[in-house]
């Protein structure tokens, strides 16, 4: 374990340093990340639970389209911001999200903290440990892991390295002679519920005195499935010996999973790998930010000017420290940016989406803009997910004249889906405007 470890969670914090871990009297996370000497990776559980849930749509709405149903049924209240730990795609509209619902109070207060450091904190969810794990298992058996914490015990199911189900419970449920009828229970209902059936078990821990708990066997036996091997750590807690099989898996956490802005990430590069990469990844981003979306610079200037970017880091940076690094991604990210800059800005599509709406009826829950991954392509994608309201006189009508208007100023509409309520038209869809 090469890296350090601020984790919180299930209300404890703990600074990991190879085998050696601190218990930190929790006073807050920014009390302890802003006084460290180097390099951490803050891991947190936002004080939240994970959860799993199948949903009936487009693959690329699902977060936002579960985000809208959980806040319809009342089981997320407020602002929230949905964390889609890992999203699969079981068929064209069936998809499953592993996810953690964080208050967005909370989620923002994080970031400004990761951000704010002199040590370009990294920042990740607790729960991506648990898609790890889940990786471990790349058969087309499903197994099931029971994840042991001081206050709860997870049941996590994996399938071809996926999560394909997970529910988490309270420990204090299963204390007593009843642990092994009342855990086989939980995971049998599961397994009704999301229709699979497990072949192998395995029990993994957070932290336990010794390198097993000493019911895995009576689990496997009373559940009739094979009990899988489990790696535990020997660490240190406190002085104290102790044994973790979930921290192993602290070192599957990488760049692509962190939460921070892009520019935090190209600082933590900056300083911990190559700086001159990352010191231009940086001030390309933020110029090309600052030049393009306000357009003070013409296309012609901004795409001249990010190709002598790209030209100046293939020129510094031998291939083979690209390749090996995955600097390549970044290099690619600038062909993209480049010919992106040949495109309508958003600011224009802003524009005609605004014009098109009839009667300010509208309201979005989520707008994006997808400029091509391939450079020989000459479109820019919109996606558009929101609620023509039924405060208009005929909201389907006003809907239909919305995508209209949008047509007429030489959009494409490429796909939709529209349901309709007693809130009015709610709807999905997917443009293309040309170049």
């Amino acid at each position: 374990m090469s890296n350090k470890y601020l984790v919180e969670s299930h209300g404890k914090l703990v600074l990991i340093d190879g085998k050696n871990w601190q218990t930190l009297e929790h006073k807050g996370v920014n009390n302890f990340v802003g006084t460290l000497s180097e390099n951490v990776h803050l891991v947190t559980d936002f004080a939240t639970t994970a959860a799993f849930k199948h949903i009936q749509c487009d693959y690329k709405y699902a977060e936002f389209i579960l985000s809208k149903e959980l806040k319809d049924s009342g089981e997320i209240v407020g602002n929230v911001q949905l964390l889609a730990i890992q999203k699969n795609k079981q068929a064209q509209m069936n998809n499953s999200v592993f996810y953690a619902p964080v208050n967005l109070e909370t989620y923002n207060r994080y970031q400004v903290i990761a951000d704010n450091t002199l040590h370009n904190t990294l920042l990740f969810s607790y729960y991506h440990l648990y898609a790890s794990l889940a990786a471990t298992n790349k058969s087309n058996q499903v197994r099931a892991s029971f994840v042991v914490t001081e206050s709860d015990i997870s049941i996590l199911l994996s399938q071809k390295g996926k999560v394909v189900g997970f529910e988490s419970l309270p420990k204090v449920m299963f204390q007593g002679e009843n642990r092994i009828a009342s855990l086989t229970n939980a995971l049998r209902t599961l397994e009704r519920q999301l229709r699979l059936k497990s072949t192998s078990v395995s029990v993994h821990f957070w932290l336990e005195p010794d390198a097993s708990v000493d019911w895995a066997e009576a689990l496997a036996s009373e559940l009739q499935l094979d009990l899988e091997p489990v790696t535990a750590t020997p660490v240190i807690v406190d002085g104290q010996p102790m044994f973790s099989s979930l921290a192993p898996h602290l070192d599957s956490l990488s760049l692509k999973h962190a939460l921070n802005q892009s520019e935090s990430k190209y600082l933590y590069l900056a300083k911990k790998s190559l700086p001159l990469v990352a010191s231009l990844l940086l001030a390309a981003n933020a110029y090309i930010g600052l030049q393009y979306f306000q357009v003070s610079e013409s296309h012609q200037q901004l795409s001249a000017r990010v190709q002598s970017m790209q030209s100046t880091l293939t020129e510094q940076i031998p291939s083979k420290v690209i390749q090996q690094n995955d600097y390549q991604l970044y290099l690619d990210d600038l062909e993209r940016i480049q010919h992106a800059s040949k495109l309508p800005g958003y600011h224009e599509v802003l524009a005609d989406i605004a014009t098109a709406i009839p009667q300010n009826s509208v309201v979005f829950d989520w707008i994006s803009f997808d400029y091509p991954k391939q450079t020989d392509e000459n479109k820019l994608f919109i996606s558009l997910v929101g609620t023509q309201t039924a405060q208009s006189d005929d909201p389907i009508e006003h809907f239909n004249q919305f995508v209209k208007s949008l047509t007429s100023q030489g959009y494409k509409l490429r796909d939709s889906s529209v349901q309709t309520s007693f809130k009015g038209v709610s709807f999905a869809l997917d443009l293309e405007r040309p170049l």
